[in-house]
């Protein structure tokens, strides 16, 4: 009986809820309605156009509402995996004409789907496309929010920063500022990304070599490249700032640099397992270009360890490293 009831009073609620959502002359009352609509019944096809409408439709777009639906649409997406929010954004991604519709259409299908193409064909149509001043910036750190190892999104930014650079404007370069930053979230080991951001070490402009050292920090882990740029941008900038950043950057490549060496070391040291070993020694040699101490530290294992696995290990290790020894 008591179950009846609930469900009893769950309908009268749906209902009036619907009553107020579709009949109310205050917009913020039908949006408050939707919203707890969208609560109760995620699936609510009602309830999910009428958000959808207030993140798309013009006169909506960047008022209070605006972020409120969006954020509403977001919960309810990414708390239940609703597929209907997704499939419905998707559609009126596909038939919407105006950019700021379609920035907010991708923004949101982006953060409630990450990685979905739809989304991200629109960004990097709006990044190419877009005719208002500030849209092919937000599409671009929008990239960087929702298109983590993304090839048609990593291939967008490095050709933008290419071509911006051939012709350089106040405009074009602002946009590189936020291609760089956007490669240093989803370029993650990727060739076109590094390549493009180890170009930019040798920018005549010191902001961007900077940008571009800091973000391949990120994705790289090869970074001796950057070391060099960052050195040289410490002793030859006369910006302050940009000296301070330098050396902020510095500093944690070294920490990091130096509690990986530590912990290769110590993998050297006492681990059995061939596969830590063989990684340990190419961490090791990577972070030093002094090979006579762990071509020590390797010798040493030789002569003491009784695992046959990891005399074998060792054996390659400094064989590669020592030749003839």
């Amino acid at each position: 009986a008591k179950l009846a009831m609930r469900a009893t009073a769950r309908s009268m609620a749906i209902a009036a809820l619907t009553n107020l959502m579709n009949d109310s002359q205050d917009l913020v009352v039908r949006f408050q309605a939707a919203q707890m609509m969208g609560e109760l019944t995620p699936d609510n096809l009602n309830a999910i156009e009428f958000l959808i409408d207030l993140i798309s439709q013009p006169q909506y777009i960047g008022t209070y509402l605006d972020y409120q639906a969006a954020e509403t649409l977001e919960q309810i997406g990414i708390k239940n995996s609703n597929s209907e929010i997704v499939k419905r954004l998707n559609q009126r991604l596909k038939n919407s004409q105006d950019e700021r519709s379609l920035l907010r259409l991708a923004q949101c299908l982006g953060k409630i789907d990450s990685g979905n193409p739809e989304a991200i064909y629109a960004l990097i149509y709006l990044i190419n496309n877009g005719q208002q001043p500030m849209t092919p910036n937000k599409a671009i750190a929008n990239l960087g929010d929702i298109a983590d190892g993304n090839l048609d999104a990593i291939n967008a930014l490095a050709e933008l920063i290419r071509n911006a650079l051939k012709t350089p404007t106040y405009k074009s370069v602002n946009l590189v500022f936020s291609a760089i930053n956007s490669l240093g979230k989803i370029g993650s080991e990727n060739s076109s990304a590094i390549s493009v951001l180890i170009e930019l070490l040798q920018s005549r402009f010191e902001e961007l070599r900077l940008e571009a050292a800091i973000s391949l920090t990120r994705i790289h882990s090869n970074i001796s490249d950057v070391s060099v740029c960052l050195v040289n941008l410490i002793n030859t900038s006369k910006n302050e700032s940009i000296k301070v950043r330098a050396e902020q950057c510095l500093n944690k490549i070294n920490t990091e640099r130096d509690q990986t060496v530590s912990s290769s070391t110590d993998a050297l040291r006492t681990s059995n397992n061939p596969l830590i070993l063989r990684d340990a020694t190419d961490i090791w040699e990577e972070a030093n270009s002094d090979r006579s101490k762990i071509i020590e530290l390797l010798t040493q294992r030789l002569s003491s360890s009784q695992d046959e696995d990891a005399l074998r290990a060792t054996a390659e290790s400094l064989g590669r490293l020592d030749p003839g020894n």
